[in-house]
Parts: structure tokens; sequence; C-alpha cells
């Protein structure tokens, strides 16, 4: 090619390129105006700066807008410059994100940036390396967060206040997916139950409910249906959950459904969990408190009462209702409302009373305490003490007070004053002399009986002290005895006291301390001067017994000496006879013979006197009233028996008379009352009764020895130890005693049994351990009597029944005779030998059981407690109670009550279907 043209070949090559480059050159400024365009319309501020040396190349308006400079100036700073300055966010670290992102080729973080004003805000960073002209660079796009992070901060904080509300509650928090039964717990809820969360997780619906007290499921089923369909808006139930120590934790929970499934099942439910143990133990405490507060309001019949004066209105509690007899509200009552009812059941005369004591308690704060007379709502007569106080200091505004119902105090108030005035009475009308003395001896009150007794009269001896009345001891001696008397409480002696005319008289003296506190001394003084000129008496007759005992011992050894002398004397005397007759009636010998004869007759003669010293005069048997003879002794027996024990004498009316030595009277009563005595340990009783009765064919057929006949039967009974069953088999034997050696020698028993049985009569003993024993003797009715008064006809007309009676007898024997003469007479009987037996066929028995027979002391229970227990089977039941105590014994120990039917062992058939039919209460059927 030639140069030429390939010089126009350049220039037009050149010409080409120079088009292409101006086009270029204005497709790239197009370019560039839409990069800066697009550059300066982006909402985030860019920077692009060299990440070798920090140094900003170029930045969009946001950026100039955000951080507040001109672009001259930013271009002209570090970018690290821009960080807020303190560490994580120093140029330092600024400078480590930069060359990060050049090294990973991006990198994104949060950071705390700097305005040219020196405002702190927050900014997301999201940094890109590229290359731009072989250089590296980095793009920075900066977002501003602040508003974003200050609602996170917003958020953090509170969500801080809810975790400490949460810890403050000590809530336990709950998430359950009611579906899946996925349940999410925080470590509260598990410590409220003694688990950390980590033990007690993974946690299924199941495992929560075998934390859950059975008793409790059924509630929390229901609370739970109730919440899910829709009846109630939230879930909420208290109940107990086991803790790991094995204990019951009590929780509150509290729950709500906050996302349902399509088809309208709940699906999240979120909730807390409270422990309200001590809540509920608190709660318990309270309702024990009021519980009994109130018991203690209905036991003391007292009720409380409060007014507010700002309100006007009153609260009552529940026993003011009762008192008042009206229906309990515990809501308060209005002022008036209440003050009407009240008053209204007071006296007309007492209203104005209580009303100013009311105003005067409000307005001047004057507490007072009144007692009325008081008509219930319903008419009932009662007392009432009504007590107010204000409370507040002077500006209160409350009054509190109470009412009691005082209706028992003032009735024994009553009785105290009707018991003083009778017991005034009694002293006064007393044959002992009374004081009421003060500890210096001073003479307070006394009798008429004393002035009688002293010579004095009440006046006189009003101003005297006990020393002047005294005639042995001192005053000295008086103040140590009264202080002995305060110690001790009690105190009995004998003293000689100084009538006024200067005589002095044996006294026995009882005293007995009223309190220390007060400082009195009841006195009663009993003239016993004739009781010591008795004792002399008795005392002297005791020597002279003594002496005829002796001089009785004394007879009967030279009655036997006698007897065996007697028979040497005869033989001496045959002898000498013998000798006389083959003897010459000159010799030495006849006359020496002689002379013995004449002293066997003159010992003859001192036998004789011996044998009539030792004669003692057969028994006498006369007809007797057993009644006399007894009541001639008693003062005997008292003595005998000691004043810890207390005699009881009760005669039989229309006794018959009965034959026998009255010595013997004496004997076996004397041996029986001393058995008694020593039977009985401390204070104690002793019972001497009396009656008649009549023995038939049927009871004798029973009871061994026994003939059938008329009788007087004399019962001596005690409260003493009583004997077991091995004991009475034996007590009649010669020699056999239960008492200490050298305290008994068996004989005392033994000669009351030869005695009755001399006599034609029976004994009977019936005993029991810890109850006491009974003798019962019965003697034959004197012919003689009989001839004066017609002899009943021994067997009466028999009275047949056709009931059911149940019999309970633990003694077989007569258990069997009494169910015999029961069938007899015509009743149906059942029998059982113990309690518990007849229990069991009181229930079982389809018919109705009309009579129950019982033995007042039986094992496991007395019949007393039978009756009552078979009285809840058949309350219609009748009943009869039998026991070989008489009935007075029966009562005195508390087991029968007055008016209850008693059959008395031994008894007759005639005895028996009297007894049953009055104890059954219908008209009986009499056969003869």
């Amino acid at each position: 090619m030639s140069n030429s043209l390939c010089t126009k070949a350049i220039i037009m090559a050149t010409k080409i390129s120079r088009e292409t480059l101006e086009q270029r050159v204005r497709d790239l400024e197009k370019s560039v105006a839409a990069y800066e365009k697009i550059f300066n319309a982006a909402n985030d501020a860019v920077f692009i700066h060299n990440p070798h040396n920090g140094r900003i190349i170029d930045v969009n308006r946001k950026t100039l807008e955000m951080y507040g400079y001109t672009k001259d100036e930013i271009v002209q700073l570090d970018v690290a410059s821009l960080s807020e300055g303190s560490p994580p966010y120093d140029q330092v670290q600024v400078k480590k994100n930069v060359q990060r992102a050049a090294s990973d080729g991006d990198h994104l973080f949060e950071w705390k940036a700097k305005k040219k004003n020196g405002d702190i805000f927050w900014v997301e960073v999201n940094l890109k390396k590229t290359v731009l002209d072989d250089e590296e660079l980095v793009i920075a796009i900066v977002r501003d967060i602040s508003t974003r992070k200050q609602q996170e901060d917003e958020l953090k904080t509170q969500m801080s206040r809810f975790e400490y509300v949460v810890q403050a509650t000590n809530l336990g928090i709950w998430e359950w997916n009611v579906q899946t039964g996925e349940i999410v717990l925080n470590e509260r809820w598990a410590n409220i139950i003694g688990y950390t969360l980590e033990e007690i997780t993974p946690i299924s619906i199941e495992s929560w409910l075998k934390h859950t007290h059975p008793e409790d499921l059924t509630q929390i089923q229901a609370a739970l249906d109730d919440h899910f369909r829709g009846e109630s808006d939230y879930y909420e139930i208290e109940y107990r959950m086991k803790h790991k120590d094995g204990s019951w934790v009590w929780v509150l929970e509290k729950g709500k459904v906050t996302s349902w499934t399509e088809d309208g099942e709940p699906l999240w439910m979120y909730g807390t969990h409270q422990d309200v143990t001590q809540r509920k133990l608190a709660e318990n405490r309270l309702r024990r408190s009021e519980e009994l507060s109130n018991s203690i309001q209905r036991l003391g019949k007292i009720g409380a009462w409060e007014w507010d004066s700002t309100t006007n209105k009153v609260f009552w509690t529940e026993e003011v209702y009762r008192i008042h007899d009206m229906e309990p509200d515990l809501e308060e009552q209005h002022m008036d409302l209440t003050i009407k009812k009240s008053l209204a059941c007071y006296r007309p005369e007492d209203r104005p009373v209580i009303s100013n004591a009311f105003r005067k308690c409000f307005e001047e704060g004057v507490t007072y305490n009144l007692e009325f007379p008081f008509t219930t709502t319903k008419g009932r007569q009662i007392w009432i003490q009504t007590s107010a106080i204000r409370t507040g200091g002077k500006d209160g505004k409350h009054v509190m007070g109470y009412i009691m119902d005082i209706t028992d105090r003032k009735q024994n108030e009553e009785a105290v004053r009707r018991g003083e005035s009778k017991y005034k009475t009694i002293i006064h009308t007393s044959i002992d002399g009374f004081w009421l003395i003060d500890l210096q001896g001073r003479i307070l009150e006394v009798n008429d009986a004393y002035c009688r007794m002293s010579g004095y009269s009440e006046e006189e001896l009003l101003s005297m002290s006990i020393p002047e009345l005294e005639g042995k001891t001192g005053s000295g001696e008086v103040a140590s005895e009264i202080n002995n008397f305060l110690r001790e409480g009690y105190g009995r002696f004998e003293t000689k006291h100084r009538r006024k005319d200067g005589s002095l008289y044996d006294v026995e003296v009882r005293v007995q301390s009223l309190s220390k506190e007060n400082g009195r001394l009841v006195v009663f003084i009993r003239d016993i001067t004739m009781l010591k000129k008795a004792e002399q008496e008795n005392k002297d007759l005791e020597s002279q017994l003594i002496q005829a005992q002796k001089m009785e011992a004394i007879g009967r050894l030279a009655g036997g000496v006698a007897h065996d002398y007697n028979n040497m004397l005869g033989v001496i005397q045959g002898y000498t006879e013998l000798s006389l007759e083959q003897t010459d009636s000159t010799s030495k010998l006849h006359a020496a013979l002689q002379e013995i004869m004449k002293a066997a007759k003159r010992s003859a003669d001192i036998t004789r006197q011996l044998l009539g010293f030792a004669r003692r005069q057969p028994i006498a048997p006369s007809v007797v009233d057993l009644n006399k003879l007894i009541s001639d002794m008693l003062k005997m027996i008292k003595r005998l028996i000691g004043e810890d024990i207390h005699l009881v004498w009760l005669p039989g009316k229309d006794l018959w008379k009965i034959k026998i030595d009255p010595t013997q009277v004496d004997q076996i009563i004397v041996n029986l009352c001393i058995n008694a005595r020593d039977a009985i340990q401390g204070v104690g009783k002793l019972t001497i009764e009396t009656h008649v009765v009549t023995l038939d064919e049927d009871y004798c057929k029973s009871h061994l020895g026994f003939s059938p006949g008329d009788f007087v039967v004399l019962s001596v009974s005690d409260n003493g130890s009583g004997m077991e069953k091995e004991v009475l088999q034996n007590v009649f034997e010669p020699f056999f005693t239960t008492k200490d050696m050298n305290k008994g020698t068996g004989l005392g028993l033994s000669t009351v049994y030869g005695i009755v049985r001399q006599n034609g009569g029976f004994i009977n003993v019936y005993s029991e351990p810890g109850i006491g024993t009974t003798f019962k003797i019965y003697f034959a009715r004197s012919i003689d009597d009989e001839l004066q008064v017609e002899r009943k006809s021994v067997l009466e007309a028999d009275v047949y029944g056709y009931e059911t009676i149940l019999l309970v007898e633990d003694e077989t024997t007569i258990l069997e005779i009494t169910k015999t003469m029961l069938e007899r007479l015509g009743y149906n009987v059942l029998v059982a030998t113990t309690p518990t037996q007849a229990i069991d066929l009181a229930r079982e028995q389809s018919d109705r059981i009309h009579l129950l027979i019982t033995d007042v002391v039986m094992p496991e229970m007395n019949g007393r407690e039978l009756a009552n227990s078979i009285l809840s089977i058949y309350p219609d039941l009748k009943f009869l109670f039998m026991s070989g105590y008489t009935s007075n014994v029966v009562a005195h120990h508390g087991l029968l009550d007055e008016g209850i039917h008693f059959l008395q062992k031994p008894f007759s058939m005639k005895e028996l279907s009297r007894v049953v039919r009055e104890a059954l209460g219908d008209s009986p059927s009499v056969t003869d």
C-alpha cells in the first residue's frame, strides 16, 4: 500500500477512533451522570474510601446530611474519625473492620457514629470490597438505626422490668401447646416445687399431672373446660403440687389461650404459677382463728359489736344475733335500724338508761358496764351484760362493745343466795356450835347452839376471841394452830371450852379454811361431855369384859382340870374304901385310911366348886325384834368401825319377829362389821338393812340349803375392796383368812355361819372386786309371831305373760333357773351371758323385744351401760335390773337411777313374776 493510501487509511482510522472515543465519552458522561443521580438519590449514606490509608474518596448527598459535613470537609477526613471514639467504637476498631471487609470481601456490623456537631447515633454499616481501575476500594453503605436501637432499648427495658416483676412476684411462667402437649417452663416454675429446670425438663402434660394432688385433678379439668368453651375469660385455679421433699405446695395457676386452630380448638396457652402455700396456711390459720373466736363467743355467750360514726353503721358478730334470737346478717347494718331492734328487747324503764349510757360513751368517752333483764325477739327471758368503750382517743369515731348472756350466772347467783340463806338456816338450827373466825381468832359469826352451849349471848361472843373461851390452850398455841389449819386446810381435835359460869366442858372442834386470801375459818363445835362419859364407861366395861374373858378362860381350864381330877379322886376313894373293909377298925392303918377318905371327900367338894365356876349358861333363845336389837347397837357399831366409815341404818317396816338368843345377834353384827371395816381402805360406807321375804319351792330348788317359808333378812353391805370368786368359795371355812399375819384368826365368818345354821337360818354373800360385799342372813319368822298374825299363804297366784324378754346374766346357774322360771310364766326368753352377746342378739332379733332383764355388775360393761346401748335399737324397751347387792348399795355406786325397776337376788318365782309385770306395765294374766 502507498504511503498516501496508508496515510489516508490512518487518517480514516483516526477519525473513526476519535468519533468512537467521543461517543464513548458521551456514553460515559451519561453513565456518570446516571450514577451520580442514583448515588445521591440513595436513602443510605454511601462512603467510597481506600482501605489502606482510610481516606474517603467520595460520599453521596445522604452522607453529608447524616453527618453534617460538606463534601469538601468530609473528603479531608479519615473514615475512622467519624466513630464515637471510645472502645469498642474507636478508630482502631474501625480500621480493623475496614481491613476485614477488604480481606473477606464484605462485613456487616452495627456502630456508634459521631456527627460534626458531636452527636452520637447508631448506624448499621455494610462494607463491600470493590476494584476500580485496578485500585482496591471499600464501599460503606451506612444506615441510621437510632430509632430502631431506641425501640430495642425500650423493649429491653420493658423486658427487664418484666423480668423484675416476674422475679419480684416469684411467678413461674409456662407455655403449653394444647394440641401436642409440649410445655415450656422458666426456672422459677421448677423452683416452686423444689427442682431445677434441668431436673424437671422436658415435661409433658402427663408428668405435670403426676405432680398434682389426685383430689384436685377434677376441678382443674373443669376449670380448663370452662375456659376452652369460652365461659371464662381466664383460666384460674388453686391446687396442690407435690414438692421434691414429698410435701404439698399450694399454687395459684392463671392462664389464657392466645391462639386457636382453624377448627376453633385451643392451640397455645400461656400462664403463670405462683406459690401461695404461706397464704393458704395464713388463710387456714385465720379461718381456724375465726372459728375458734366464734366458738369461744358461743361457749361464753359473748357477742361483739362495733359502730362507725362516720358511716352510721353497726357490725354485729353472730353471737349478738343469737342472743337476740335473730337471723345472722354479717353485713353492716344501719345504726338507727339496729338500735331500734335492740332497744325493743329491753324493758321500757331500762331503755333510757342504755341510750344515755351509749351517748355518754360516744360523746364523753365514758365506758359503761350494765346488766339488764332482756326479752329476745322469740320471747325468751334472759339476763344480759352489755359494755362499750370509745376508741381513737378524744376524737374517736368508733364505739366497740360486747353483749353477754349472763342468765346462767344470774341463776347461779340466785341459787347461791338461796343456798346461803338455806345454809345459814341450817347452821343456826344445828345442834352443833358454829363460829366464823378471822386469823386473829376473833369470832365474826356464831350460831344459837353455841350460845346455849357456852351460856353467852350472841352479842357477847361477837366481842370475844378463842383464848377467852379456850379452856386448855394459850393464845400463842391458838395462833400456831390457826396457821396449821390454813396450811392444811382442815383440822379436827378435842379440847375443853369454858362456859360463862366458869365451868369446863369437853368439845370436839372441826375447822375448815375457806381460803387463804380472805383469812376466814369455819369452826364447828360439838359438846362431847356425854360422849366422853360414855367412853369412860365403855373403858370400864371393857376392863370388866377383859376380866370376864380371863375368868372364862380360867373357868374352862378349871373345868377341864376338875373333870380329870374327879376321875382320879374316884380311884382314890374306891381303893380307900376297899382297904378300910379289909382292916381292923382298931388298927392304926384303919385310922390312917379314914384320914385319906376324909381328904378325898374334901377334895371332891373343892372339885365341885371348880365345876360350878366353870359351868356356862346354856343358850336361851327368845322372840325378839331385830330392828330394836340393831338400833340398840348402833352407837357401839359406830365406835367399832371408826369415824372414817359412814354407817347407814335402813330398818324395814312391819318386820316379823324372830326367835334367837340376843347375844348371838350381837356376835353376828360385830363379826360382819369388823369384816367390813377391814375391807374398807380409808373413807367408806357400811349399810345395815332389814326386810321381810317369802321363799317359795321354785326358789329353794335352785338354792341349795334354803327352805320355803317366811324370813326376816338382815343385809350388811360395804363398799370395800370386795372378794374374788376363789375367796368366796372358802369364806366360811374355819381359820380361812385373807388378812395379814396376826390380824385375823379366820373364825369370825365361820362363827357367824355356825350361829345362823344353829338357828335354822341361811346365809348368802355377794361380792365383786372393787365394788364391795353384801352378806344376807335369813332368819325364820317366829312361830309365836305367826300365831299372833294370820299367816299369809306362801304361794300366791302366778302372774303370766306373753312378751319377749332378753335375759343377760354371767352366772350360768342363775341364768338357767331364771330362764326356766320366766318360760313357766309364759314368756319368750332370749338369753346371753355377756353384754356383747346381748347387743348382737338384739340386732339380729326380727321381732320386738319388750323387756331387758340384766345383772348390774358384769364384765365388759355394767347393766346400765348395756341398757343404754340396746335402747338405741329398741327405743321403747323397758328395763329390769337385778343384783345380789341391795338396791341402796347399787344406787350408791351410781349404777342405777332412782325409780328404776330393781330385783334383788336371791328371789322367788313369785317375786320375779310380780316385778316383771310391774316393769312391763301391762295388765297381768293371773291363774291360780
